[in-house]
């Protein structure tokens, strides 16, 4: 018969949970590409997906920060890293304004003449609005009414169609710097479309 734990002097660990304080979406490039409309494209894309992200764990984003490098790894080509932070004020979940915000971070540390092989979009300072400490100056959280329901209706759609079915932009198919799956293996256990099909 096994000692209980207090017999054997061991204390019973209790998880908790940690509160998320940052959330990233970023991709290598398929290609590596020098042309400041693709890396746009890709960052607005990465910055739809945080959003998405935060608003299925009820959180808000108090800065986001922007960053683009080069292949490291190429070192017979000019390296270069780009980064730049926004702070949101007020914070927000806002799939609009985050964008608007990445791409304000973009342009303003674009340098011309590199070779772009990665890109992505990081959400910082999360939190949940209700735990928000303000002062009497201090906006309120950018939760409007309107604002949440058109989030929520672009969530639903895109649940329902699959991810990128309804999205912000008009971002080039088949661009360099999108992944390509054409040698991907079938989804044979997520998606009917995948499903072998059996004939007589």
């Amino acid at each position: 018969m096994p000692l209980p734990n207090a017999w054997l002097g061991k204390r019973r660990l209790t998880p908790t949970a940690v509160a998320k304080q940052t959330t990233c979406c970023s991709r290598s490039f398929a290609e590596a590409v020098t042309l400041y409309d693709h890396v746009h494209d890709a960052v607005l894309t990465f910055a739809s997906r945080a959003a998405e992200k935060i608003r299925a764990d009820g959180l808000v984003a108090g800065a986001l920060q922007v960053f683009a490098q080069t292949d490291r790894f190429r070192r017979d080509q000019p390296q270069f890293s780009l980064n730049a932070m926004v702070r949101l004020s007020p914070a927000t979940d806002s799939t609009p304004r985050l964008i608007a915000a990445a791409i304000s971070g973009l342009h303003s540390a674009w340098r011309d003449g590199y070779a772009y092989k990665k890109a992505g979009v990081i959400l910082i300072d999360l939190v949940n609005p209700a735990n928000i400490a303000r002062d009497l100056f201090s906006p309120p959280p950018d939760t409007g009414a309107r604002a949440q329901a058109l989030m929520n209706a672009v969530d639903g759609l895109n649940n329902r169609m699959g991810k990128g079915a309804v999205g912000y932009g008009l971002v080039a198919k088949g661009a360099p710097w999108q992944m390509r799956c054409g040698n991907r293996s079938p989804s044979y256990t997520s998606d009917w479309m995948d499903l072998p099909v059996a004939k007589a």
